[in-house]
């Protein structure tokens, strides 16, 4: 019994989530039950049991990857903060990049805190940012703070398997 358990246990340790290609030459795995809604530039990514409805300005959950070329990342993070203040949002703490890696990649990633503004619900923003093959791709997440700290380990997951096709 103890032998079939190990034989099998590398083979769940590598099973990976399915493979999406953007037209515009990125690409991520997500975990299983996750999909994705190809759009223009980004995809959206959809969880398991998770809904984005796009005339809703207060999904509890949404999470997209696109191409981040212009700028560092913290002006992705500095845009994102003056967007939430603008909304009237006051994001918790001075918020610092932290360190993310994938194999062969190095980026950032950052989490900011906040009060939905007309909700009073507690939100949270993620971001990762990757370097890739000299370009950049992000991962945006957000949400009520408790889905995303809950989807947090598939995130670090999906994040660390963008990439670029060249």
């Amino acid at each position: 019994m103890t032998r079939r358990w190990l034989l099998l246990l590398p083979v769940a340790l590598l099973a990976k989530g399915k493979k999406y290609q953007h037209p515009s030459g990125f690409s991520f795995e997500l975990p299983g039950g996750w999909t994705a809604e190809m759009g223009a530039v980004a995809a959206a990514l959809i969880p398991p049991g998770g809904k984005l409805d796009p005339n809703r300005e207060d999904n509890p959950e949404v999470y997209t990857i696109w191409p981040a070329e212009a700028g560092s990342d913290e002006d992705l993070v500095a845009a994102t903060r003056q967007s939430l203040e603008r909304s009237g949002a006051k994001p918790e703490g001075g918020g610092v990049n932290q360190p993310f890696k994938a194999p062969g990649r190095a980026g950032t990633s950052h989490t900011m805190d906040f009060q939905h503004p007309e909700r009073k619900v507690a939100y949270r923003i993620r971001i990762f940012s990757l370097h890739v093959k000299g370009r950049r791709i992000a991962l945006l997440a957000t949400g009520h703070r408790d889905k995303l700290v809950a989807r947090e380990k598939d995130l670090q997951e999906i994040a660390r398997s963008m990439d670029y096709a060249k």
